[in-house]
């Protein structure tokens, strides 16, 4: 799914057909392990270059994938064990690339689990505001670049800010609306 969309397909059609026969639970996990790495890539591969020798350049796509989607989980989802997140990389790196790509995706993820930092340093933000948004902030430098000509740093930074919230849950109700209301908070959501 992740190489469809590096040639050039949306994410969510990509996802909806990489997601078919998924149950809710394990649809909602890959959803945001997908998402997650789309939208944090340039944070991903900041970290994953400090710990790969020759850089991510040599790299063939699905092992590049199996490591961002290792680390996305290492380092953004609290609630997987590092264990999992490891032995579940190291699986899609053998059985798309075979064992050397499953030996070097286990020794990058261990490292990155073990916290190493080899490097890794995110440029600082207020000395670097815009390395820090094309690394940590995770958008192209040239656009952030951009964005800081056009309206200033401090404009550039809130919208890599922007860009990188998880957005809230929508729900558009069709039909009475006070009643959806109503429905809602009587189960404990928030209506905005």
């Amino acid at each position: 799914m992740l190489a469809a969309v590096g040639r050039g397909r949306r994410l969510d059609l990509a996802f909806a057909e990489a997601a078919h026969g998924l149950d809710d639970r394990e649809r909602a996990f890959a959803r945001e392990v997908a998402y997650g790495v789309v939208r944090l890539r340039g944070r991903l591969d900041h970290r994953l270059a400090a710990r790969v020798r020759g850089g991510l350049e040599r790299l063939d796509a699905p092992v590049l994938d199996a490591l961002r989607m290792g680390a996305y989980q290492l380092t953004e989802m609290s609630g997987v064990p590092a264990y999992a997140a490891v032995s579940e990389s190291v699986a899609l790196a053998r059985s798309a690339a075979g064992r050397g790509a499953a030996g070097l995706v286990n020794a990058v993820l261990r490292a990155l689990a073990r916290g190493v930092q080899d490097g890794e340093a995110f440029p600082d933000r207020d000395a670097d505001p815009l390395g820090w948004a094309s690394t940590w902030g995770s958008h192209p430098r040239w656009l952030v670049e951009r964005w800081a000509e056009r309206w200033g740093a401090a404009a550039a930074l809130a919208l890599v800010e922007a860009n990188n919230a998880v957005p809230p849950l929508t729900l558009r109700p069709l039909g009475d609306v006070a009643a959806a209301r109503r429905a809602l908070e009587a189960a404990g959501a928030q209506v905005d």
